[in-house]
Parts: structure tokens; sequence; C-alpha cells
């Protein structure tokens, strides 16, 4: 971890910056379906930046974008699921450290598209918008582009590991020693 808690202050700063834009630009397609990329930044910050910090990247990229430019009604659980994504990632390296990192990368966006779209957001987003669908014929049609779009994040994420890591270190802050040890 950085030395300076002006610089991990500067370094969560910057990717909640990264993280409001990756919201304001995402392509909506329907009030319950957007294409983003808020994904790989939820990514870079569990892996890079630790849990507390990956926390606060997402739930601030998610509030204030919904200030920002908001794309329909505010819902707190759908804030609660961008911060819990890189907190995912961390957990993932964490526990799962003998892996191959393009393993754990795919793990992680597994774990990440289950909990926070299918579970989280799809049921915020059925209960909010009272669908009259069935709940699971709802998760069906929600997810099943959705699912497209975390294939898109994860192979973007496993391309720019290596590069990331590299300016992260250069930066100091390199991936912990113990949660690479697959690599």
């Amino acid at each position: 971890m950085p030395k300076s808690v002006t610089f991990r202050l500067c370094c969560i700063a910057i990717l909640s910056a990264l993280s409001i834009v990756c919201n304001m630009y995402s392509i909506t397609i329907t009030a319950d379906i957007s294409i983003s990329f808020i994904y790989v930044i939820g990514f870079i910050s569990g892996v890079f930046l630790g849990p507390i910090d990956a926390f606060a990247v997402g739930a601030i990229g998610d509030g204030v974008g919904c200030i920002i430019a908001p794309k329909g009604p505010y819902a707190p659980s759908v804030t609660l699921s961008s911060a819990l994504m890189g907190v995912l990632f961390w957990l993932v390296f964490k526990v799962l450290k003998r892996l191959p990192f393009y393993v754990k990368i795919i793990i992680g966006y597994l774990l990440v598209f289950v909990i926070c779209s299918v579970l989280i957001n799809s049921t915020t987003w059925y209960i909010m918008y009272g669908s009259k669908a069935n709940y699971f014929y709802y998760l069906w049609t929600r997810n099943s582009l959705q699912i497209i779009v975390v294939i898109v994040n994860c192979a973007l994420s496993c391309a720019l590991y290596k590069p990331i890591k590299k300016v992260m270190s250069s930066f100091g802050l390199g991936v912990d020693k113990e949660i690479t040890k697959g690599e």
C-alpha cells in the first residue's frame, strides 16, 4: 500500500472520477438495462487499492454519477452494488492466491455478475418498476444482455491487467505480493 494518505486519497479521487464518467456515459438500452464499463473501474480499485478504498470508489462514483446525470430514480441498493464490485474483486484475489490471474479475473467477474447484477440490481429494478412479468423471466431477459456487458468488461480487464499493474506499481500501488502468487 502507498506510504501517504494523501496519495491514496488522490488515487480514490481519480478512480472515482473515472467511475463517474463511466456512469454518466453508459449507454442506456431500457430503464433497467445499460452498457457500461464501470466493472473495469471496480476491478482496478479492488485489486490495486484494497476493499475499503474500492468500496469508497464504487459508492462515490455511483452516487455522484446519479446526481450529475440521473437516468431514473435513485436506488441506494444499486449504489451498494457498485461499491461491492471492488470489494468482491479484492476478495477473489485475496482468497484465490495461487490461481493464475486470468482465472481470478474471470471468477471475480462471475461473482460480481451473480451478486451485483443478478441479485442486487435486477431485484431492485424489478421492485422499483413493478414489472408484471414473472421474477425469473425478468431475471432472464434483463441479464441475458447484461452478461454480454460483463464478458466485454472481463476481456478488457484481462487485456489491461498487466499494463495497469505496471503503471500502478510505478506509483507505489502494486498488487500485494501475497495475492499474486499465481502469476
